[in-house]
């Protein structure tokens, strides 16, 4: 009887992570993963699904579940990138080719742009994206959090310095209205 309840606790516990981080993970997961994001979601799931019987609540439920979800997507793509040598950009390259509407072709721009970081400042920039505190990022990548103010800073230097002008053009241009023939042309 103590083992039956302690499975529908811990299945009471997975169900109020899932409810309320669930898209905030798969985002992570697309970022990582691209195509396959739905695989990683579910290592992702299971990751933290095993992991539950041993969270001691140190940190908060959010902070515990990022920390599992970038331990577990820099694995799925170590192990991903030695079976195949395709980048997460042309994934999205695929992705943004079929895109037709502004946010989409901003949203393609920002995966792109995270394609070009490497995995610790993929995980700041997407937890920065989700609105966590610095405090909140530093913790769950086990990190200081000038640490993370140092990274942001040189992530937003390197955001405005990315050299790829014609995507800069894009996004300028689906902002403004015109098209980057409209731009080069008239």
């Amino acid at each position: 009887m103590a083992g039956k309840k302690k499975d529908t606790e811990r299945q009471s516990r997975f169900d109020a992570v899932l409810d309320q981080y669930r898209t905030r993970l798969g985002k992570i997961a697309l970022t990582y993963a691209g195509k396959e994001s739905d695989d990683l979601l579910q290592e992702i799931l299971l990751q933290i699904w095993r992991s539950l019987p041993t969270f001691e609540e140190r940190s908060s439920v959010g902070t515990w579940c990022y920390r599992i979800a970038i331990n577990t997507a820099i694995s799925w793509r170590r192990k991903a990138d030695r079976k195949r040598r395709e980048t997460n950009a042309d994934n999205l390259d695929h992705h943004a080719s079929s895109q037709d509407s502004n946010g989409h072709q901003e949203a393609s721009l920002l995966q792109r742009f995270l394609a070009t970081l490497n995995e610790v400042d993929q995980a700041v920039l997407l937890m920065h994206l989700e609105n966590l505190t610095y405090t909140e990022i530093a913790e769950s990548l086990g990190v200081s959090e000038g640490a993370i103010r140092t990274r942001m800073s040189r992530l937003r230097q390197k955001l405005k310095t990315w050299d790829s002008p014609k995507e800069k053009d894009k996004l300028e241009d689906t902002k403004s209205g015109t098209t980057t023939a409209e731009v080069h042309d008239g």
